[in-house]
């Protein structure tokens, strides 16, 4: 009920005359570091975004807790050492996109985006 309330909140807060907006309860993050001793991975099928199409905006939401490393000890690591995921259950990141991206066609478009994490 919360995210749905922020969704909405920030699909509000957004939205423009004619915006085209979007937004996924699923959406998929995943980070990887090559370290000298192993290949860490984390993928995250939790997250929420919205993106806004006319005003070039990326928003996400990030439940810390829901990212799945192929070790346990790895995730344990994870959110008692480093992300303190206790203290720190979310992250989020508000940003724009870079490049300009002619979304009408379909595709898969390799971006950058900048904002606040």
């Amino acid at each position: 009920m919360k995210n749905a309330l922020t969704i909405m909140v920030l699909t509000l807060y957004l939205c423009h005359a004619k915006a085209q907006v979007f937004i996924s309860s699923s959406s998929k993050i995943s980070f990887s570091a090559e370290t000298s001793m192993e290949n860490i991975e984390a993928k995250n099928v939790k997250s929420s975004s919205l993106l806004n199409t006319k005003a070039n905006q990326l928003v996400f939401q990030i439940p810390i807790r829901a990212f799945k490393f192929e070790k346990n000890l790895m995730e344990e690591h994870f959110n008692e050492n480093y992300l303190e995921s206790e203290k720190y259950p979310k992250a989020s990141f508000n940003g724009n996109i870079n490049e300009a991206v002619d979304l009408s066609k379909d595709g898969t478009y390799e971006v950058t985006a900048t904002g606040k994490l």
